[in-house]
């Protein structure tokens, strides 16, 4: 737990710097991330600059979808201009963090194994996300349902991506 606030720490003013935040950002474009600095202690894989910046991409999409569903815990979406405008906000803040998560350089042929499942489980969370910000768009209910049920199913797959980084 220590060791994922110390990543958390490190790279995640860098994550916020390259996808924007808050009110007008939802279209802004997504600039690469500036990668973290290596956790001292941390063996393998799990030390690395490369690592300490996804464990930060993934901290923040959590956050930020902690954080929506706490303020609009409904299983519908909410009918107001409020509510579309956060949600295009997040939408395009999680689609800027995976992309850029799943397009940060691989730091070697050992984190292959690693970076196939992790790079899919990005395109998923870039789906996800697609998909919510058009039900929220077009007010249908269903397709927010399958937002919510989709999103809260994709940790799994992230787990087990990192389960194949190098130790």
């Amino acid at each position: 737990m220590i060791r994922q606030a110390l990543l958390l720490a490190v790279a995640l003013p860098s994550l916020l710097t390259a996808c924007g935040s808050g009110p007008g950002t939802a279209t802004a474009a997504c600039t690469p991330l500036r990668e973290a600095s290596a956790i001292p202690d941390a063996s393998g894989g799990q030390g690395t600059a490369y690592a300490a910046t996804l464990y930060a991409g993934l901290g923040e999409i959590s956050n930020s979808t902690n954080a929506l569903l706490q303020r609009w815990p409904a299983t519908e979406p909410a009918n107001t201009p409020e509510f579309r405008d956060s949600f295009a906000t997040y939408a395009s803040r999680v689609i800027c963090l995976a992309t850029n998560m799943r397009d940060l350089p691989v730091p070697g042929a050992a984190f292959d194994d690693f970076h196939r499942p992790f790079a899919a489980a990005m395109d998923e969370q870039i789906a996800i996300a697609t998909l919510g910000r058009d039900a929220v768009r077009q007010r249908n209910v269903t397709r927010y349902r399958e937002w919510r049920t989709r999103q809260e199913s994709l940790a799994p797959q992230i787990r087990e991506a990192f389960a194949h980084l190098p130790r």
